[in-house]
């Protein structure tokens, strides 16, 4: 059974290359709590990514990557709560948002869609 996540990542993760990395595991570790639906979640990035809406790449077999700063992040998640009424207020997506409000908004992250 194929298990997705989609969560916020470091760009600068010292295990993550942008250009040239393994395409096994070569994806930044977690920041932030994962996105509350990650199944629909995990296809939107990728979605998004392929479309050109977002600079962003398959970095890893299984692994794509977005670079994205925190008000595009936020976006994002406000998107997908509209794309599923009763997604806001849930505790998931409170425990993101409160990750979400912390990053520092000067800096860009990784919007990090993998499957396993």
């Amino acid at each position: 059974m194929t298990w997705y996540n989609v969560y916020i990542g470091s760009l600068e993760d010292p295990d993550f290359q942008w250009e040239g990395g393994d395409p096994s595991g070569n994806i930044p570790h977690p920041l932030t709590p994962e996105f509350p639906d990650p199944w629909k979640d995990f296809f939107e990035v990728v979605r998004r990514i392929e479309a050109g809406i977002y600079e962003g790449k398959r970095v890893d077999f299984d692994g794509w990557v977005a670079k994205l700063d925190k008000q595009q992040i936020q976006d994002f998640l406000d998107d997908r709560c509209a794309a599923a009424p009763g997604r806001s207020s849930s505790e998931r997506t409170a425990e993101l948002r409160k990750a979400i409000d912390a990053l520092d908004p000067n800096k860009l992250y990784a919007l990090v869609a993998a499957a396993t």
